[in-house]
């Protein structure tokens, strides 16, 4: 008979050491049990948080025109059930999107790095994130953007300074793809059974998908897009993408004016009076001069060498200590060099008032400026400023002071003031060069007035 003291061996958890002792109950002086569970959230189980991951991403899209940051938080999941170790994006949130600026460019071969990079901090900090809070991102660079020659460099600085990032950048065929898929397109093709042809129009760009079964098969990019042009808040052109230098050409244009005065974007790297850069592009003559230098020999590039270029210049400020015409003789060499067929001698902007206070206005005021750059210079150039009859802007040409002359306001005030000027000047007495339905009329009012005179000169009226 056993003895009522002997009990059985304590059973622990050192029993189920490699699967020993599988046939056993849990009674007696047990130190454990296999139903003890505590209740909590799903998201605090070691399973879960194996197969669920939550990661804060920002992507950086640089294009031909705007630039935009998104910052987002994506869920992903495994599906351990499949015993795969592949996770898909199962959950979206979008954090913060910012407002779409302006690329900013220093010139035709460069992106503004400086000011990029004050976009982009402006985003994160209105988000209110920081770089340590990013897990992944994409910085991807497009269009016009792509073709700079610091595109590869900024695009790998953003990728350091901004984040844990997975950088990529995406020529024109993968955005095409980016667009596909991205837009819904892919969805409809697959859920529809349709052939969809996505277009994407960039600023500078436009790509191309063709899509089947849910599954991009073609892609192509052509270099137009919808922003060819920037224009200022006067209207006035102030970037021309090359696509547009050659649509514009297309269009018709004879004729293409680089706006470097009056205050105006180029004019202020010029004057010292504006420009208090102490980098490669302010300081001395070279670095105020290079801007409008580098913007014209591309321009040139892509505009047909049969067609003018001119360069309008501010000659002199309105100002003590400003651009003077030594350096407007100077600065007119080089843009010789540089591809530029005429300079347009204009003055002042840059002062208090938008015109020269600086310079007495009489008739052709400007011409001087003209007359010595044409001829220290060797260079092509054009009047303006207070010219204002025929007779005065014909002895500009003849006694050699400048090459052309152009009108600005006398045009507003006599819209016709070239074709009076042509008779004016007998190069047209019988009003060939108007339209002719208006010069059969004014040719036979022309008689009609000379009749008139002649018959009061006989009676002595």
């Amino acid at each position: 008979m056993a003895d009522p003291d002997d009990k059985p061996d304590r059973h622990t958890v050192a029993d189920h050491r490699l699967g020993s002792d599988l046939a056993h109950v849990h009674d007696g002086d047990a130190d454990h049990d296999h139903d003890d569970f505590v209740d909590g959230p799903i998201e605090d189980n070691p399973l879960w948080i194996a197969d669920n991951v939550t990661l804060t991403s920002v992507g950086i899209d640089i294009g031909s025109a705007g630039t935009q940051v998104i910052f987002s938080k994506v869920h992903l999941r495994r599906l351990s059930e499949e015993l795969t170790s592949r996770y898909y994006v199962v959950g979206r949130e979008t954090l913060f999107r910012s407002p779409v600026a302006l690329t900013p460019y220093q010139s035709e071969e460069r992106i503004d790095d400086a000011k990029l990079r004050a976009i982009i901090d402006d985003a994160y900090q209105q988000a209110s994130i920081s770089a340590k809070d990013i897990d992944t991102g994409v910085v991807i660079l497009t269009g016009e953007a792509l073709r700079r020659e610091n595109a590869q460099a900024i695009a790998g600085l953003l990728a350091e300074q901004g984040g844990d990032f997975v950088t990529a950048t995406a020529g024109h065929h993968m955005e095409a793809m980016l667009a596909g898929y991205g837009s819904g397109a892919a969805r409809i093709s697959s859920d529809q059974a349709k052939r969809i042809l996505n277009i994407d129009i960039g600023g500078g760009t436009t790509k191309l998908a063709l899509v089947e079964n849910g599954r991009v098969t073609a892609t192509a990019a052509i270099h137009i897009g919808g922003r060819l042009q920037v224009v200022d808040d006067d209207a006035k052109i102030v970037r021309l993408d090359p696509a547009g230098q050659h649509h514009a050409a297309q269009a018709g244009f004879r004729v293409l004016n680089i706006h470097a005065a009056h205050g105006y974007l180029l004019h202020s790297f010029l004057s010292p009076l504006a420009n208090h850069r102490d980098d490669d592009w302010g300081g001395d003559f070279d670095g105020r001069t290079r801007l409008l230098l580098q913007v014209v020999g591309a321009v040139r590039s892509t505009w047909p060498s049969d067609r003018p270029l001119m360069v309008r210049l501010s000659c002199v400020d309105d100002e003590p200590g400003g651009w003077t015409l030594d350096d407007s003789v100077a600065l007119a060499s080089l843009l010789k060099k540089a591809g530029a067929d005429v300079v347009d001698c204009s003055s002042g902007g840059l002062g208090e008032r938008t015109t020269t206070k600086m310079v007495r206005r009489p008739e052709g005021y400007q011409v001087p400026y003209a007359s010595r750059i044409r001829t220290e210079a060797s260079v092509p150039t054009m009047a303006v400023g207070l010219i204002t009859t025929p007779a005065f802007a014909d002895s500009v040409v003849r006694e050699g002071r400048a090459d052309l002359v152009a009108i600005g306001r006398e045009a507003l005030h006599n819209p016709h003031w070239p074709l009076h000027a042509a008779r004016a000047l007998g190069r047209d007495e019988r009003f060939e060069r108007w339209p002719p339905s208006w010069g059969w009329w004014l040719e036979k009012r022309a008689r009609a007035v000379a009749l008139a005179e002649t018959s009061t000169d006989a009676t002595g009226g």
